[in-house]
């Protein structure tokens, strides 16, 4: 963070140049003969704000050093160059280890079943955040479409998010990833919809079946003469565990006959061949 700092400030005041050593001094070299070539007005108003830009970047590396650290950096005191290049040999290493360690957690990350969306966005988002932080000043710049590709890998162990992923094709290079997550959210929501009511499926065909036992009064033989009542209710029963879709598909002749032909006694043994029932 030092580093992101301290850069952010030479940067505002045109003295990181400087101590990055790509800003040189403009000052002739000596000639053959020892000495110097001649200077101009203008060269030697260019010499004059390099020294006093090189003096000042010197004097704020100096001051926000600690006496440990300016034993580090002695022997190169007199250039501001020197004295950034030395504490980027002594500290340089260490920064890129945490980097090489945030860049690995970012990209090995994986959506674990139980966690939501919402919350996987969120991690990846702060895990991407430590990239950048830990990001040395010559490392890639991590655009959002790279981003959005480690993104849909962080998905790639859940198939149902598979064709998702091909769906995007190339264009997920040109995709903010604020765009991205929106879509995934959406797409997500249409595999996971709320539910409207905390009465599973299960507990009202358990509850349709209670009730049907109850009124035949324990007996389980019937026929389709006798308790039109009870007919109703197991027509209600076969579409609570079978779902209005599934009857469509059936011949409606057949059905009838399941409901009104069938002894009681073998409606429930096809009920209970069920887990719905089971469970």
């Amino acid at each position: 963070m030092w580093v992101v700092q301290a850069e952010a400030t030479l940067g505002v005041y045109e003295y990181l140049g400087i101590v990055r050593g790509t800003d040189l001094n403009p000052h002739p070299p000596m000639n053959a003969n020892g000495a110097y070539p001649q200077i101009n007005a203008a060269l030697r108003n260019r010499i004059n704000d390099w020294n006093r830009r090189h003096a000042r970047a010197r004097e704020a590396l100096l001051k926000c050093l600690d006496p440990a650290d300016l034993i580090k950096v002695y022997s190169v005191r007199e250039s501001a160059a020197g004295i950034w290049t030395r504490l980027h040999e002594e500290y340089g290493q260490v920064l890129n280890l945490e980097y090489m360690r945030a860049d690995n957690e970012y990209h090995l990350l994986r959506k674990a079943p139980e966690t939501t969306m919402d919350d996987h966005i969120n991690q990846f988002t702060k895990l991407r955040q430590k990239v950048e932080y830990h990001k040395p000043p010559n490392a890639q710049a991590n655009t959002d479409g790279m981003a959005n590709l480690a993104f849909l890998s962080s998905l790639s162990g859940l198939k149902e998010w598979s064709l998702f992923g091909l769906a995007k094709g190339a264009n997920i290079n040109n995709m903010t990833s604020a765009a991205l997550f929106a879509e995934v959210k959406a797409y997500d929501a249409t595999l996971n919809p709320p539910k409207t009511s905390t009465e599973t499926t299960s507990d009202q065909a358990k509850a349709l079946y209670s009730n049907i036992h109850d009124q035949r009064g324990g007996s389980n033989r019937g026929n389709h003469r006798g308790g039109g009542s009870n007919r109703g209710q197991c027509s209600q029963l076969f579409i609570r565990l079978f779902g209005y879709s599934r009857i469509n598909e059936l011949n409606m002749r057949w059905v009838r006959i399941s409901f009104y032909s069938y002894s009681y006694s073998r409606i429930r043994v096809l009920l209970f061949d069920y887990s719905i029932i089971r469970n």
